[in-house]
């Protein structure tokens, strides 16, 4: 049995590393449409400033207490919100909840992985300290290449 489970697992290693991309490489955004992006995704994260005070109260509220990111976007209903309180997760630096309220954006059919990365890309040229340090983060976790970017 036991040679019978390495021969399996030894055959999935081959198939995973022939069927994977390279992870070492990271992954290059095409910046020319990054303005489109921006107007696409700003309508949602742009509220009147006790709105968003609320927004960042509330998302470090559930990062302090453990809440599972799950949760929350089951009990999101509306594109605005959980645009919203996507940017709030990467600005805070809870970057599991950033990523699972992207792939909720993606699936719900709200905006797409580039318009998302795009936005994230351009916010990161005006921010500076902690903010900059958790976008860095967020991209680094998405293999996204923002050196060139940020020094162009």
């Amino acid at each position: 049995m036991k040679n019978f489970k390495s021969f399996i697992l030894e055959k999935l290693q081959k198939i995973n590393s022939k069927n994977s991309p390279d992870i070492s490489k990271k992954r290059k955004l095409d910046t020319s449409n990054i303005r489109n992006a921006y107007y696409k995704v700003i309508p949602y994260t742009t509220t009147n400033p006790r709105n968003e005070s609320m927004h960042y109260n509330k998302m470090h509220s559930y990062k302090d207490k453990g809440s599972k990111p799950e949760r929350l976007i089951n009990s999101i209903k509306t594109k605005e919100k959980l645009i919203m309180r996507w940017y709030v997760a990467i600005i805070i630096g809870w970057t599991d909840c950033a990523l699972a309220f992207r792939d909720a954006i993606i699936d719900r059919g709200y905006l797409d992985a580039d318009t998302l990365d795009l936005y994230i890309l351009d916010r990161l040229k005006i921010f500076r300290g902690k903010p900059k340090e958790n976008i860095e983060a967020y991209l680094d976790e998405l293999n996204i290449d923002y050196d060139e970017f940020i020094n162009s």
